[in-house]
């Protein structure tokens, strides 16, 4: 199951996202759950470095299939536009295959 983590301030910002885990849809290289949800993460990730610029750490490890990214500055409104839409994005994975994917949100 991928199990991803929207994290707050105090705000209630989105200052961030943990995703780990596999959907187990299918084997590896065919799971299209997992694709599809990479996908998402990482255009994120890539859109906050090269289209806005925003200062912020992130980690990965493919082996266990876990991504993070961490703002190191308040969120910008652009910043939480582009993490609202690969929630959105990832949302819309998950109505179509049920208990593949669990959402979970944690203030830091």
């Amino acid at each position: 199951m991928i199990i991803l983590t929207m994290l707050n301030d105090v705000s209630g910002n989105i200052c961030g996202f943990e995703c780990e885990g596999h959907a187990g849809y299918d084997e590896y290289g065919k799971d299209i759950v997992c694709a599809g949800v990479s996908a998402l993460v990482l255009t994120c990730i890539n859109s906050m470095e090269m289209l806005l610029g925003v200062p912020f750490e992130s980690s990965t490890d493919e082996e266990a299939g876990s991504v993070s990214l961490r703002l190191q500055e308040e969120p910008s409104a652009e910043a939480e536009i582009l993490m609202e839409s690969m929630l959105l994005g990832i949302e819309m994975i998950a109505e179509n295959y049920k208990n593949r994917i669990k959402f979970r949100n944690k203030e830091v």
